[in-house]
């Protein structure tokens, strides 16, 4: 059997006016959450021969976090895509987990995405800002 295919994207940049060009470029669904043009952004693109059924779609935060609420092979999924700011900012991460373990649906829960943050600053990374916000 042949997977069905659910891709997340962030910092995907998108606009309500480049939504047609996405369209016709994948071909499948598209759901977007838009940040700007030069920024921010998260995009679920659903191939067109999965056996995916969409319930619904929320934004959770505008740009950075957006729940998909899907069901194929008989079982429900809530699939969570997340672009978190690279600065120590906490209210997205705070809102994501709220509205995520906040909804009464039955289903698996999958987060996915970029979190932009290191468990130690002095081995996870180089260059940028030295401090985050988990250290």
């Amino acid at each position: 059997a042949k997977p069905d295919n659910i891709i997340l994207l962030q910092e995907s940049h998108t606009s309500i006016s480049n939504e047609d060009s996405w369209r016709r470029s994948w071909g499948g669904e598209i759901y977007f959450n838009h940040g700007s043009s030069n920024a921010a952004g998260v995009t679920f693109l659903i191939n067109r021969n999965a056996n995916i059924k969409v319930e619904n779609h929320k934004i959770i935060e505008q740009g950075r976090t957006s729940i998909l609420e899907i069901e194929t092979g008989g079982e429900k999924f809530c699939v969570v895509n997340v672009y978190c700011p690279n600065t120590n900012e906490t209210r997205v991460v705070e809102n994501t987990f709220s509205e995520s373990f906040g909804r009464t649906r039955e289903d698996y829960l999958v987060f996915a995405g970029d979190w932009n943050t290191v468990l130690n600053n002095n081995i996870d990374k180089e260059g940028g800002n030295r401090c985050h916000s988990n250290s």
